[in-house]
């Protein structure tokens, strides 16, 4: 690649091609907590609170009523971006929070209202790591600045979608 001073550089945003994919995590996240929050109030609703492996995963109707709140605002946060990154911001602290709550109940052996045992501890911490990921993968022209790239070859980065 010829990177000679008199060749022009073209700022390319890496913001578009981050926010379709941060898009498709959002709707994805909604359809699997969805799908979850339903089969857990179903399942309470014929046979009493569902237990989901050895870890005791308890699937209360206040745990499955949570994740269909949550889906529905994944749904809503995914068609805006500003709506995405308050959303996953507002869920990772949600979600470290409920990591020290559950760990503490589970420790006292309380499982509460949201079933906090030792198995929803690692739940809540997936929750935080995937939406401070998905946080940081929002905003990458400011973390790390747009890439520069030579003008000829800008105009195929856009046609590709990039910018």
């Amino acid at each position: 690649m010829d990177s000679t001073p008199d060749r022009p550089l073209r700022r390319i945003s890496l913001d578009p091609g981050h926010w379709r994919q941060v898009r498709r995590l959002l709707f994805a996240e909604a359809v699997v907590l969805a799908l979850v929050g339903i089969g857990g109030l179903a399942a309470y609703t014929f046979a009493g609170p569902l237990r989901i492996g050895a870890g005791a995963l308890e699937l209360t109707p206040a745990l499955s009523v949570a994740m269909l709140l949550v889906a529905l605002a994944a749904a809503v946060a995914a068609t805006r971006r500003t709506l995405a990154g308050w959303f996953s911001a507002a869920v990772a602290v949600g979600g470290l929070v409920l990591v020290i709550v559950s760990a503490v109940a589970a420790t006292h052996s309380a499982p509460g209202p949201f079933g906090f045992t030792d198995a929803t501890v690692l739940i809540y911490a997936a929750a935080f790591v995937f939406h401070f990921a998905l946080g940081v993968w929002l905003i990458p022209d400011h973390i790390e600045g747009p890439e520069w790239v030579p003008a000829g070859l800008a105009a195929v980065s856009e046609r590709r979608g990039r910018a």
